[in-house]
């Protein structure tokens, strides 16, 4: 047992997974933790470069765990098929394929855990893209950088931590949250655009960091102090360096931005 179970248990389930070992699941109920009024908000935008960047300027590269197995999963696929049917050899290149796969999903159970831990903690209110994932994946190009990143089990995880701490989980029609400008005009940007420039009002900004303050202005946080001056520098958020301390949201040096919404204003750290 890998913690102390909390509240009365209502239910326990044995399962096998697919490499042949077993676990028991202690499903325990516990009492509700009532919705806290919101006083911070951050809005977080999901991608394929950048996992989550959110509002206050911090974001996590997406980690890319079935490219790098692979080439070892192929090697294992191809063992297994080259093994006569039922015999013992076949059974264990089984095995093999399994625990590739079963490492694949743990990595990435494990990075998405610490990052969902991280962005609950970070506000009372975040504010997600409610993105059409299985239209999406039709795209065959990106079909598969998509399943890696996996924000559908993301937003999975970060709304189970939100309701158990009492926190607000927002989705929000994704139409226009990179492209609109905050002085109304549209900026029409290809996938390999990764800065995102206005000609009607000058601002400058990263492309992913703007998409995060897009998802605010849906739920009404405007950004009250958005201006081409203050966000030009915000540029160097782009990561200049894949390594990043694994589960930990990048920090970069930033200006604080002052956010209003009706009935008071809000000042994001800086």
């Amino acid at each position: 047992m890998h913690r102390s179970l909390n509240g009365g248990v209502k239910t326990i389930t044995l399962k096998r997974d697919c490499v042949g070992d077993w676990f028991i699941f202690f499903v325990c109920k516990i009492p509700d933790v009532p919705k806290r009024i919101p006083q911070t908000a951050i809005g977080v935008d999901l991608g394929l470069i950048k996992l989550v960047q959110t509002t206050d300027g911090d974001f996590e590269p997406a980690k890319n765990f079935f490219n790098e197995s692979e080439k070892a999963l192929k090697t294992a696929q191809k063992k297994l098929s080259r093994k006569a049917l039922g015999s013992k050899n076949r059974e264990k290149a089984k095995v093999g394929v399994a625990r590739i796969l079963r490492k694949i999903q743990r990595q990435r159970e494990d990075f998405l855990h610490k990052v969902s831990a991280r962005l609950v903690s970070k506000a009372d209110l975040l504010v997600f893209e409610d993105l059409d994932v299985q239209s999406m994946v039709r795209n065959h190009k990106l079909a598969k950088s998509i399943v890696d990143a996996s924000w559908g089990r993301l937003l999975r995880y970060v709304s189970y931590k939100a309701s158990s701490a009492g926190k607000i989980l927002v989705l929000v029609d994704p139409k226009g949250t990179t492209s609109d400008c905050a002085c109304g005009n549209t900026v029409h940007l290809s996938l390999s655009d990764r800065v995102f420039h206005c000609q009607r009002c000058g601002m400058t900004i990263d492309r992913d960091l703007h998409g995060s303050f897009g998802t605010l202005r849906k739920v009404g946080w405007e950004a009250a102090e958005l201006t081409p001056v203050e966000m030009r520098p915000l540029l160097a958020l782009k990561p200049a360096s894949p390594v990043v301390e694994a589960g930990s949201l990048r920090q970069q040096p930033r200006e604080a931005v002052t956010l209003s919404r009706p009935g008071g204003g809000l000042q994001l750290p800086g």
